[in-house]
């Protein structure tokens, strides 16, 4: 079962492409979690999370994933997806769970948005708008479009690499600024993702001058968007059962680990001297206020 690969900021190698030829799609990010479906062999639902494969009992599954798996066994056409497999092959169908965690949506938002298609024959995903009449054509909605641009004059207008300046519109789903965007070129298989201020994972500035490079790196990514991030991607990939102070023995790790993975081109550049003994110790001090407020 196809997991679902990291969506980059610009300026990260893997978004080099975005603007090279082609199309560039906007599409609103949002703030659930990602969730995956496939057919079995038997006409069953197979279901996923991010991480981890759940079965294909909504039933048996429950917690958690209980609204989103009962969403889908209800909505999804599994004869039809049929034959889109006929023709395609072996289909995964990746989309947005929308649990609520920092933003509330309106009570209209569908459980499930789906973003993608992964066909396995040709190891691909499918263009966005061959996606869309798939998940349309099975009764499942997908996340909102909000403009289309020449790549080209894309760049042209809001910049490329790590000078691309997107300002993120209102939300089609909430009163509010979108969390962010996701830019997608189906020509060039690029993806970025733009994050709305109030909603970005490390901060611009500091008051006090750090005294280590450690609480340099500690003040400029660990932030209580990322830690609030990461508590919740360990409930969303099954890991535990809901936000709870015992999450303390494996979020600081959880963060740290979303620090590199994010941040390591950045970070490799400075001419830093890290003690991840300290590294471990503060970003353990700045989890436990953020954690105690997510489970008051």
């Amino acid at each position: 079962m196809k997991q679902y690969p990291k969506v980059r900021r610009p300026g990260h190698r893997e978004t080099d492409a975005l603007c090279e030829r082609g199309t560039v799609t906007v599409l609103e990010k949002l703030d659930g979690n990602n969730f995956r479906f496939e057919r079995t062999g038997s006409d069953d639902l197979r279901f996923g999370s991010r991480t981890t494969k759940l079965g294909t009992d909504p039933d048996g599954i429950g917690g958690q994933f209980d609204a989103v798996t009962d969403y889908l066994a209800e909505n999804v056409d599994v004869a039809r997806l049929a034959e889109f497999e006929r023709e395609r092959g072996p289909l995964v169908l990746f989309g947005e769970n929308m649990v609520e965690h920092t933003l509330e949506y309106d009570r209209e938002t569908p459980q499930f948005l789906g973003f993608d298609v992964w066909q396995a024959d040709r190891e691909r995903f499918l263009p966005f708008e061959e996606a869309v009449f798939v998940f349309e054509s099975l009764g499942i909605r997908t996340v909102p479009v909000l403009e289309r641009h020449d790549a080209t004059v894309f760049g042209n207008e809001y910049g490329t690499g790590a000078d691309l300046d997107y300002e993120v519109p209102e939300s089609t789903y909430r009163d509010g600024v979108a969390e962010g965007v996701v830019l997608r070129n189906d020509e060039s298989g690029a993806r970025a993702k733009v994050v709305a201020p109030a909603f970005r994972e490390r901060h611009r500035s500091t008051s006090d001058e750090p005294e280590t490079d450690t609480e340099r790196l500690v003040e400029q990514y660990c932030t209580d968007a990322r830690i609030e991030k990461a508590a919740h991607r360990l409930v969303d990939d099954g890991e535990w059962d809901e936000l709870q102070m015992p999450m303390m023995e494996a979020l600081p790790m959880a963060v740290v680990d979303d620090i590199w993975a994010e941040e390591h081109e950045e970070i490799v550049r400075e001419d830093w001297e890290i003690d991840m003994g300290e590294l471990r110790n503060r970003v353990s001090t700045q989890c436990v206020p953020v954690l105690k407020g997510l489970t008051r």
